[in-house]
Formats: structure tokens, C-alpha cells, sequence
């Protein structure tokens, strides 16, 4: 696997959680994004982790909790993950069983 990595930005203007509302987490570092190489490609498809994954078409994953891009003219999956994130005092992260974005974790703060 070779890892590179793309930012994510966060808005100075966005205000600080609330008190029992859900909001996206803070990030503390770029986005994780993965190319993997070399992967076989069979009739268009790239063949890797026991599934096909058609040429260019972004393939939304629940488990584990990241999108994958085949790019079958090039021989490589670029996988998208969910960053590290900072949880302030009184909160936590909760994560549900969607797929990628939906699946990673939401920032639920309770009372202060």
C-alpha cells in the first residue's frame, strides 16, 4: 500500500457543539486516503479483497467503513477513510451502520 493524503478543511465561522446535538467531529489531521497498486483487473473490474469493483464507480462500504474507487486503466483502488478526530471534554463519538460518509463517527455532546 502506498498512503498520500488529501485536507479537509473546517470552517473557522462553524460554532462549538451544543449540549446534546449531534455534529460532525473535529478533525485533527488530513482525510486518510490509501492507493493501492498493482491490483488485478479482470474484464474492466478490479478484483481486490474478494470483491469486483467496476472501473470508476465510487463503491460506498459499511464494513469496513470506507469508499472505494476502482481505476482499472491504471491498475489501482483509491480507498477513502474516516479522519482521527479530537473529542472534547463531555463528549463522544458515535458511529451507525450506514455506508461511507454515514458510518463514521458524530460528535454527541451531553451537559456541561
Amino acid at each position: 500500500l502506498t498512503a498520500f493524503h488529501s485536507h479537509l478543511t473546517w470552517s473557522e465561522t462553524t460554532r462549538p457543539p451544543v449540549a446534546g446535538e449531534a455534529h460532525p467531529p473535529i478533525p485533527t489531521g488530513p482525510v486518510p486516503t490509501l492507493e493501492v497498486k498493482d491490483v488485478v483487473v479482470v474484464g474492466g473490474r478490479c478484483s481486490w479483497g474478494g470483491l469486483m469493483l467496476e472501473s470508476t464507480t465510487l463503491n460506498l462500504m459499511k464494513e469496513p467503513c470506507e469508499a472505494w474507487t476502482c481505476d482499472a486503466e491504471n491498475f489501482t483502488i483509491t480507498i477513502q477513510r474516516c479522519g482521527d478526530f479530537q473529542v472534547p471534554r463531555h463528549c463522544e463519538l458515535e458511529a451507525s451502520l450506514e455506508a461511507f460518509p454515514s458510518c463514521c463517527p458524530i460528535l454527541v455532546c451531553g451537559g456541561i
